[in-house]
């Protein structure tokens, strides 16, 4: 890729982004982190600024095993050294200035202030993604977030959620919804399947299968495949992802005898996922724990309906009954009920599909994403957008 800038005698503008992590397990934390960055990259007027890239989670040669690269700018990973990854962000900062420092997780938050207090960034903005969110936190990212010059969460929930449970003021509070990495260009170019084809419904999950995350609820989806067994159609389930708990839940699987209709084939790469996603009928994962769910929007760009947990920022993506249904966590009887309506009324899930996909048309490619993200970057860096950028 070409260098964006182009010579000025304006200096710089230097933005710094601190992420937990580019290059880990994929998820919506990193997908964010993903686009951000993209983001900030993104507009041809955007050529006065260099982005910086320091990660605590990373190691130091990750970019050089990863198709995902900082454009122009700056990067480093720490391998989760707390300490060399703090003296780096006070050494980038004290050989110039940042004037917008973005940190990407609630976690790497306490640092900011200091940053701030010792001239090293001007001004700062923290990202919240979810339920890290949702009650009271540690003091020090208490703090962090009080003083900021701006919060920015993925969904109403989460930023009201955190503004009540640690009295920050909501004018620091600022929306940006996570988006595919696919413009909306690109998701017109796409094809919508008609459902069941071959006599099949097809529901895919897709999540880490970490013990951890015994909250997204995959088990669930599983007992539900035990209802649908006598069902007069073939239902499938297909459960992308790994993890400590995968063991466990394909012992659930065989247990039940399901495995002539559930397979988990782990983690796949992206190509295979996105041929999973189209063919697929139906994205199911009743998780009480998202703050947002990248998998329902990437399985709705595709036109397919999603039955999601009835928690968190869900019912911000998921609408009730015109793009998918919400359900309450724990209830396998309620997700086959689901399914059935939808794989049993062909009109039906077609209606959906047309709703969900015309859904993230409108709001959730990555064209929508970046205009939120400039607005915010414009506003603190004090730019003014008529024909030439004007900053402070």
């Amino acid at each position: 890729m070409q260098p964006r800038h182009a010579p000025s005698e304006a200096p710089m503008k230097r933005i710094l982004l601190v992420v937990p992590e580019f290059y880990g397990a994929p998820g919506g934390v990193q997908a964010f982190m993903h686009r951000l960055h993209e983001a900030l990259c993104y507009r041809p007027e955007d050529r006065d600024r260099v982005v910086d890239c320091v990660s605590l989670n990373d190691e130091r040669d990750a970019q050089a095993t990863h198709s995902f690269a900082v454009h122009d700018g700056y990067f480093s990973g720490w391998g989760r050294s707390k300490i060399k990854f703090i003296a780096e962000l006070i050494g980038r900062g004290a050989k110039a200035p940042y004037d917008l420092a973005l940190f990407g997780h609630l976690g790497q938050s306490p640092v900011a202030p200091w940053l701030a207090k010792l001239g090293l960034v001007r001004r700062y903005a923290i990202v919240l993604h979810g339920f890290e969110a949702w009650e009271r936190v540690w003091w020090p990212e208490r703090h962090a977030a009080a003083v900021a010059d701006a919060v920015i969460a993925t969904t109403k929930y989460t930023a009201r959620a955190f503004a009540a449970k640690n009295n920050i003021a909501e004018k620091k509070l600022r929306i940006v919804p996570l988006s595919i990495a696919a413009t909306r260009e690109q998701v017109l170019a796409r094809a919508l399947p008609a459902a069941s084809r071959a006599g099949e419904f097809r529901i895919l999950t897709v999540g880490r299968l970490d013990t951890l995350d015994y909250g997204k609820g995959v088990e669930f989806v599983i007992k539900a495949m035990s209802r649908l067994v006598k069902f007069p159609g073939n239902v499938k389930l297909v459960i992308v992802g790994d993890g400590a708990d995968r063991p466990r839940l394909q012992r659930l699987v065989e247990d039940l005898e399901l495995q002539a209709s559930v397979s988990m084939p782990g983690r796949v790469d992206d190509v295979t996922l996105a041929e999973l996603y189209r063919s697929s009928d139906l994205m199911v994962l009743s998780s009480r724990q998202e703050g947002f769910g990248i998998v329902f929007l990437e399985a709705m760009s595709h036109g397919k309906p999603c039955i999601g947990g009835n928690y968190g920022g869900i019912p911000e993506v998921i609408e009730d009954g015109r793009t998918g249904f919400l359900v309450p966590f724990g209830d396998a009887d309620a997700i086959a009920s689901r399914v059935t309506e939808l794989a049993t009324n062909p009109e039906r899930w077609r209606s959906m599909s047309q709703a969900a996909f015309e859904r993230v048309l409108a709001r959730y490619c990555f064209d929508s994403f970046a205009r939120n993200v400039a607005a915010i970057v414009d506003e603190m860096l004090g730019c003014k957008r008529t024909g030439a950028a004007q900053c402070r």
